[in-house]
């Protein structure tokens, strides 16, 4: 184990990255991505369920999303829409600053580190520099 120090959001960017070589073989690399995915998805669930959508705004979505595309008045029926339900949409938009504000705190989490010679033979770049910080030499 290595403690990494990183915001939450390159934190979120390292489990999209272990998500997307899940699938690579190796014993030693597929434990230690399996680790770092419980890890991280532990570390990360309270701003999960703080970026939640409340109820009510889901419902006002469905509403705007059940307007046709073709409705040649879209745009009108989208904008009264908007007005009329302006507080759950200032509510939404604090609560999305709050989860931007969660995202760029530091943490320091203890993940399980792979060495260069344990990673998967078809590893493509892209993929590792999305999990880079559990690369060492």
């Amino acid at each position: 184990m290595t403690k990494i120090k990183a915001t939450n959001r390159e934190m979120l960017e390292t489990l999209h990255g272990l998500y997307a070589v899940q699938d690579l073989k190796g014993v030693k690399f597929a434990v230690a991505v399996s680790k770092n995915i419980e890890r991280l998805k532990r570390e990360l669930q309270p701003i999960e369920e703080a970026g939640k959508a409340s109820d009510e705004f889901q419902a006002l979505l469905n509403e705007v999303n059940s307007i046709p595309e073709d409705t040649k008045d879209k745009e009108a029926k989208v904008k009264k829409l908007e007005d009329k339900n302006k507080d759950i949409i200032d509510q939404r938009k604090a609560q999305l600053e709050e989860v931007n504000e969660l995202l760029d705190e530091t943490v320091e989490i203890d993940l399980v580190t792979v060495a260069e010679k344990s990673l998967p033979q078809d590893v493509t770049a892209k993929q590792l520099s999305a999990i880079i910080k559990l690369v060492n030499n």
